[in-house]
């Protein structure tokens, strides 16, 4: 398994916890109010890179954890080679990142489709970007967002996987890349703002939270346990870096809440008897 998979993996159990503890002991057991538009939609971006996912604390804890595992990274693992760049600020890792930003393309003919895989599956490329910036050239900066940012503009407004999808796979996808990439190119791209507000006002708050009050209560993803794992592990990245940043998604719903008693109820071992009843039972609550 990929280092920072099995970061993310243990990360989703984090911002779990975070939406029934939040950051703080003694704070009230409802859901908080996403906070008044504001510029940058309540966050507090930085001109510094990187910006997704790291703290100063997490930098320190990871160059403690790289020191002790020793990772060598394979040449065509951009996740890796990013991850020890971020850490070492070794140029050497960050070569074959840049090489594979500057290398990936989605044909025109697959932006032409109703949905477009090659974009949801390759969700790298928003992170990697913010990861190793200080090792591009400003060439190497400007092409990337170039790019990029009209494969998000293209496909933020396909129907598939639109806000009017809250539950879709494509739908968290979709949402996922754009946060990472509004927030990695803020001081950068002149889209960015344009695909925040998208992102948190016309998906987020207009779209998800109405769903989860209503038609996702409960906590259990909607696509069942292939597809509908990918509720709670797409988020993982932009909704621990929005909290670094100032707005915690995970406590602006009861959604996640819910969904870490699914998760222990849904992966449970055994017969689970009459657990369903007291699932149910709590949930509603």
């Amino acid at each position: 398994m990929s280092a920072v998979l099995g970061m993310l993996a243990l990360s989703l159990c984090s911002g779990l916890t975070a939406a029934w503890f939040g950051n703080r002991g003694g704070e009230a057991d409802h859901a908080q109010k996403p906070p008044a538009p504001a510029a940058t939609n309540g966050l507090t971006i930085p001109k510094d890179h990187p910006r997704i996912w790291w703290s100063p604390e997490r930098l320190e804890q990871g160059r403690r954890w790289l020191a002790k595992t020793h990772l060598q990274p394979r040449a065509d693992n951009v996740w890796d080679n990013a991850l020890c760049y971020v850490l070492t600020r070794q140029k050497a890792y960050a070569r074959p990142v840049i090489t594979a930003m500057l290398a990936y393309q989605i044909p025109e003919e697959r932006l032409r489709q109703e949905s477009v895989d090659l974009y949801r599956w390759n969700d790298w490329f928003p992170v990697v970007f913010d990861w190793t910036y200080g090792a591009m050239t400003p060439d190497e900066r400007q092409k990337p967002i170039e790019k990029y940012k009209g494969y998000v503009d293209g496909i933020r407004n396909k129907p598939w996987g639109g806000p009017k999808m809250p539950a879709s796979n494509y739908y968290w996808g979709y949402f996922r890349n754009e946060l990472n990439w509004a927030i990695a190119t803020y001081h950068e791209n002149p889209m960015a703002q344009t695909f925040l507000e998208h992102a948190l006002s016309t998906r987020w708050q207009d779209s998800f939270l109405p769903f989860a009050a209503e038609q996702a209560k409960g906590g259990v993803p909607a696509e069942g346990t292939q597809y509908g794992r990918y509720m709670l592990q797409y988020p993982v990245v932009p909704f621990t870096t929005v909290r670094r940043l100032g707005r915690d998604l995970f406590r602006e719903t009861h959604f996640y809440k819910e969904a870490t008693l699914w998760l222990i109820y849904a992966t449970t071992p055994g017969a689970q008897g009459g657990c369903g009843q007291a699932y149910l039972s709590v949930v509603s609550l």
